[in-house]
C-alpha cells in the first residue's frame, strides 16, 4: 500500500471516530507501529491530528466550516475514488515543478493535497482552486484570465488562451468528461478544447485524470485521440479493455485505491 493511500485511510478512521489508537490502526493497515508514526508525524506537522500517547485524536480546530470546499462541493461531496485520484495527482508533483491544474471538482481536490509541498508554481484557470492555494508559503499560484463558465469557477476564452504565452509547464493534469476507444478524450466545453490543445504545446507532460464512470462516454467535443497521451489516473474500476489498450499501446495507467 502506497504512503498517500495509508494517510487517507488513517484521515477518514479519524474523520469517523474523531480519535483512534495505534493498534487499531495497525490492524486496519497491517504495517509496523514505526510506520504508523511516521504517517501520524506527517498528518500532526499537515495540522490534521494531534498525536496523543498510544494513537491521535483528530484536530478538530482545523475543519474548516466555510472552507472553498464547501462552497465548490456543496451537497456533492467527492467520492472516495475522486480523493484518490487527486492523492495520486499530487504526489506527481515535485519541487521546482511548474504545473497546471485544469478547473473542477478533482482539479480542486489535487490542489488540497498540495499544502506540504514547497517550491512549485501552480498555474490553473479555476478560480477556486486559486483560492485554495493563495496563502500556501512555498506554492506560487497564477491565474489564468478569461470568461466564467456559467456555475463554475472555470475560465476560459481569449484571455486564457493570451494568459499562457511564453509560459513553459513541467506537467499539466486534465480532467476530461469522456474517454472513449474509438472517439478518444472529450469534453463538454469547445473553449476547453482550444486551452488543453495550448497546454499539451507548452507541457513536457500532460496526464489525464478521471473519475472510472467517464470512461465509454463521449462529450460534445473532442480533445485528443485516446493514444495522443501516455499518463492516466483513474481508478482499478475502469473497463478491462481500456486497461488492455492502455497497455498494449504503451500508456501508464495510475489506479486508486478503493476504501471500503
Amino acid at each position: 500500500m502506497f504512503a498517500i493511500e495509508r494517510l487517507e485511510i488513517i484521515k477518514k478512521i479519524l474523520i469517523e471516530k474523531k480519535t483512534a489508537e495505534i493498534p487499531y490502526i495497525r490492524k486496519i493497515l497491517d504495517v509496523t507501529d514505526v510506520t504508523i508514526r511516521r504517517d501520524l508525524d506527517k498528518l500532526e506537522k499537515e495540522g490534521f491530528l494531534i498525536k496523543t500517547y498510544g494513537g491521535a485524536i483528530l484536530n478538530t480546530a482545523s475543519q474548516k466550516t466555510d472552507s472553498v470546499q464547501n462552497i465548490v462541493f456543496k451537497d456533492d461531496q467527492p467520492s472516495e475514488e475522486t480523493n484518490q485520484i487527486g492523492l495520486i495527482a499530487a504526489s506527481m508533483i515535485n519541487e521546482d515543478d511548474i504545473v497546471f491544474i485544469s478547473g473542477g471538482i478533482i482539479g480542486l481536490v489535487i490542489a488540497q493535497n498540495l499544502k506540504n509541498k514547497s517550491n512549485i508554481k501552480v498555474l490553473t484557470n479555476d478560480i477556486f482552486i486559486a483560492s485554495e492555494l493563495y496563502n500556501q508559503v512555498g506554492i506560487n499560484v497564477l491565474l489564468t484570465g478569461g470568461d466564467l463558465i456559467l456555475g463554475t469557477g472555470i475560465l476560459t476564452g481569449g484571455v486564457t488562451l493570451k494568459s499562457l504565452e511564453n509560459i513553459y509547464l513541467s506537467k499539466a493534469f486534465i480532467t476530461v468528461k469522456g474517454i472513449h476507444l474509438e472517439f478518444g478524450y472529450t469534453t463538454d466545453n469547445a473553449n476547453e478544447v482550444l486551452l488543453f490543445s495550448e497546454i499539451s504545446k507548452i507541457s513536457n507532460e500532460l496526464i489525464i485524470v478521471a473519475e472510472h464512470s467517464k470512461f465509454d462516454k463521449v462529450s460534445y467535443k473532442k480533445i485528443a485521440n485516446i493514444n495522443q497521451y501516455k499518463k492516466i489516473i483513474s481508478s482499478k474500476e475502469i473497463p478491462d479493455k481500456y486497461k488492455d489498450y492502455f497497455y498494449s499501446n504503451n500508456i501508464k495507467i495510475y489506479t486508486a485505491y478503493a476504501i471500503k
